[in-house]
This record gives structure tokens, sequence and C-alpha cells, in this order.
């Protein structure tokens, strides 16, 4: 194959529609705020603007200078509250072992007529110095990485950390005076911490697993030869691992081979994919010295996490940390950024917020059901099917506001249809019930949905789910927008809910992903009130 028709081959398809969304990915880029005016501003306006830039920049360096960063993490968010928890423990399981030993036996263990507050004063600051040295040699032995350690192994090295950090402890505490405990003491407060850190990392396993089983990676491997096969079968038993292997890419077709290279744009943009795993193939590096470049390249663009299985002889000192797998060694060369405490914000304020307001609208919500009850009769509630995060179907619970069978005639009025683009919708719709046009009117209808956000099925802010029947019509470019939980409002709402055009929501549904803030969402919310009170709604 000459080097033009191979350049050719490796043009990327589009970087607009099969792009990977992250939510505020666009605002970390340095986009400019949804609302920021076109004028120019003024000199006082562009002074403060300038200086809120330069405190930002101030900040972030003293706060990466001052404060204790874990390197070669995958997660730090996680290993952060991982290495605090552990700290807690080890110091509670100290303080126990002070309580007992002063009830049983104050005299020996501090010295006589000593006030008990200086002696356990004395004993805190023993038990934080053990705490800050355990998990610095946990640390030191790795296991605070998102490696997928055996119980077994892990709870060996936290044995070690613990022995060492106690062994340690007793030394300095009993040569230099500070606290004379007999060696009982300090064997028990290692044992309880040990038992503490692992029932901790127990917890902390189960739930992993129940988070990544609710919402996985979705994986790409390009190459479907050993390497590839191994990688697939490791990732399916390990599901601690919260990877989900979608498919393949080669050039030779085989099972489960969703296509060539050069349709990775493609397929991961219709598979939902979160990473590509390139495997190393000799034989295509031989006929291409830039075939792993390539890929890399066209995966960063679209935004997908990159990891390689390097060819380990070519690999000088300073390649990076290397992750086995199995049997297969593989190499983290790009990883992308995301805000994953914005997003644990976003989601704690879903939650609580959709409680408060199936608190307070509880009596409203009876009140609905009785007057649905009384126009139309039974069932109260429609459980809509709608997809939603990366082509999930969810039942989606509203009021019912139309008659029984109204799905079924549906296809029937597709002919009215006033939107542009997959969507349905007609304004005078004969399937609507007198109750269910007031509820409409004033969205009382999608109250229930609190219960999917509740749920994590839905958001409160977000793009509105459809229909598995709209769903069948997307185009792949539509699919971006599936890469978030839909929500009960969002920005289509309050800019253009008249608007009929499909696109014109699509891309206000893209601007929101890539320029998503908690202020952002707030600010939606606030707007959304005032839709909802102005009766805007068909």
């Amino acid at each position: 194959m000459s080097s033009i028709a191979r350049e050719e081959g490796w043009q990327s398809v589009s970087t607009t529609w099969a792009s990977r969304l992250i939510p505020g990915s666009a605002r970390l880029r340095g986009a400019a705020p949804i609302d920021t005016p076109k004028v120019a501003e003024g000199r006082a306006a562009q002074f403060f603007h300038r200086l809120r830039q330069r405190w930002a920049r101030g900040a972030h360096t003293i706060c990466d200078a001052i404060v204790p960063n874990p390197v070669l993490l995958e997660r730090q968010s996680r290993a952060r509250l991982a290495i605090a928890a552990d700290f807690a423990i080890i110091t509670t399981a100290w303080a126990l072992v002070a309580l007992v030993n002063h009830e049983s036996h104050y005299a020996g263990s501090f010295e006589s007529g000593r006030p008990f507050l200086v002696a356990a004063a004395r004993f805190a600051g023993l038990a934080m110095l053990t705490a800050a040295l355990i998990t610095l040699l946990g640390h030191s032995e790795g296991i605070y990485q998102q490696q997928p350690w055996s119980r077994r192994r892990s709870w060996f090295l936290w044995a070690k950390s613990v022995g060492w950090g106690v062994l340690i402890t007793a030394f300095a505490s009993r040569s230099s005076g500070w606290i004379t405990l007999a060696w009982g003491w300090f064997v028990a407060a290692g044992a309880l911490s040990w038992l503490g850190i692992c029932a901790r990392e127990q917890l902390e396993a189960r739930f992993r697993v129940h988070e990544y089983a609710s919402r996985p990676l979705n994986v790409l491997i390009v190459g479907a030869g050993h390497q590839g096969r191994a990688l697939q079968s490791y990732l399916g038993s390990h599901p601690e691992l919260g990877r989900v292997v979608r498919g393949f890419l080669g050039d030779r077709r085989d099972f489960g081979v969703l296509g060539s290279v050069r349709d990775l744009a493609k397929v991961a943009r219709a598979e939902f994919a979160d990473e590509v795993i390139v495997t190393s193939s000799r034989e295509a590096v031989a006929n291409d010295p830039q075939f792993v470049d390539r890929i890399v390249s066209e995966a960063r663009g679209h935004s997908l996490d990159v990891w390689v299985v390097p060819d380990l002889s070519s690999l000088g000192t300073g390649c990076g940390r290397i992750e086995r797998w199995g049997e297969v060694p593989v190499v983290a060369v790009h990883r992308e950024t995301l805000p994953y405490a914005k997003l644990a914000l976003k989601r704690w304020m879903d939650a609580a917020i959709s409680v408060s307001g199936l608190i307070a609208a509880a009596p409203l919500l009876g009140v609905i059901a009785m007057l649905i009850a009384i126009d139309s009769g039974w069932p109260i509630f429609y459980r809509a099917k709608r997809i939603g995060r990366k082509g999930r179907h969810f039942d989606c619970l509203k009021f019912r506001t139309m008659v029984m069978g109204a799905d079924q005639a549906r296809e029937a009025l597709r002919a009215k249809n006033e939107r542009q683009g997959p969507c349905f919708k007609i304004a005078d719709d004969p399937r609507v019930t007198r109750i269910g046009r007031m509820l409409r009117r004033y969205s009382l209808d999608e109250l229930p949905q609190l219960w999917n956000v509740l749920c994590g099925e839905m958001s409160l802010v977000g793009p509105r789910p459809h229909p598995p029947d709209d769903f069948a019509r997307y185009e792949l470019a539509h699919f971006r927008r599936l890469d978030v939980l839909p929500g009960i409002t969002g920005l289509w709402q309050v800019k253009a809910r008249e608007n009929p055009s499909f696109e014109t929501n699509l891309a206000l549904d893209l601007e929101y992903i890539e320029r998503w803030t908690l202020g952002l969402d707030c600010r939606i919310l606030w707007q959304t009130l005032g839709v909802v009170l102005r009766g805007t709604g068909t």
C-alpha cells in the first residue's frame, strides 16, 4: 500500500459528530460561557476579569504546592478519600486501645499523678503519627493505585505496612519515654487498625462493583489477535475493573470485529465507547510505522481514553506506569480528565432536590391523582419507555395525560407531526384528556419524574429523553446527546421551547453538555420556574 493511499485511508471522518462529550469539557478548554455578551466590556470589567484569572491561577498553584498530591493514581479523588478513611480508622483504633488501657490499668499505663488529659493528648499525637506512617507505607506499596489486587495480596500488603508502622512507633515511643505502653497494647492497636482497613477495603470493593455495574466503561480493542482476545476474557471475568468490551477493530473479518481501524470514529460513536485499547501488532507497525500514533491521535481527538499494549522490547525506561491485566501489560498514554467532584455534587443536588420536592409536593400529587381517576379512570401513572444515557432503556414516570391506547395511535398521527426531525409533537393532540391538557400546560404531568431523578435514571437538568421509536430515527450524529443523563428540564426548554427544529434542540443540548457547570444548572432551574408559571406547555 502506498503512503498516499495510506494517508487517505487514515483521514479522519468527522470530529464534530463522533466525539465523546464530557460535561463541562468546553469550559475546561477555555470556551466562553453561554450568556457571555458579544459587545466589548468596559475597562473596569476587563480589569476585574484579569484579576479573577490571576487569582484562580495563583490559588491553583499554591494548592498544588502545599496540599499533598498522591502520584501515579488513576483517580486521585478516590485515593484521597481512601487515605483519609484509613487515617481515621487507625486513629480511632488507637483511641480505643488508649481508653481500654486507661480503664483497666491507668497507673501502669501513664505516670502516676499526671492528669489524664495530658496523657490523652500525648496518645492522640502518637496515634496520628502512626496513622500517617502506616498510610505512607501503604502508598509506597502501591495499595492505593487502581489495580485489581487480590484480597489475599491486599491483606498481606496492609499487614506488612501496619506491622512496620507499629514497630517503628513502639520503638520510638518507648526509647524516648514519651509513652510507656506495654508491647501488648501496641500489638492490639495494630491488629484493630489492620482489621478496620481490611473492612473498609471490602466495603469499597462492593461499592465499586455496584457502581461499575450501573455505569461501566465501554471499551473497543484494536486488534483481534491473541492479546486482544486475552484482554476481552480478562476484563469479562473481572467486573471490579468496570469495563465492558463492545468489540474489536481489525482488517480481518472475525467474530466480534465491528469494523476496520479506519472506522474507529463511527464504531466508537455507535457503541458509546469510552476507551480504546490498542494491542501491539508487529505486522501492522512494520507496514506503517505511524500505525499506533495515528490511532492514538484520532482517539484523543474524539475525547476517548487510550490504552496501549506495548511491545516491551521497544520501550525505554521513561515509558511511564505499566499495569498488568492478567498476562497482558498495558500503558496509559492518554486519559481524559473528568470533573468527578463536580459530577458528584450534581448528583447530590439532584437527590436532595428530588427528595425535598417529592415530600413538599405530596399533597399536590394526591390531588392530581384523584382528578385523573375521576376524569379518565385508571391507571394514574404512565410508564413511558425512554432512551437514557449511553442508549440504555428506562421507564420514565409521568401522570397519564392521554387516553388508553395512545401509543398505538401514534403512528397514525405521524403525518401531522409539527416537529422537524425524529421527534413527534402536535399541538391539538386528540389523544390528550381534559385534565391532561391542564397538566401539560403547567408541566405538572412531569412531577413523578423526580422519582427517576432519585433513582439515578435522570437528572434535574439535561437533554430530554426520547422514546424508542424516535430513537430509531436518530442519525449517528444525534447519539452525542446520549453521553449524559437525560433531564426533566434543559437549555432547550428555557431557550427555544416553541422551536420545532430538532437540529436547534440538538445544538442546545450539545452546547449544554460541553459548557456544563453547576451554576448553569442552577440558572436553568430558575428559568424553568418562570417558564412553568407562564403556562406555555402543550
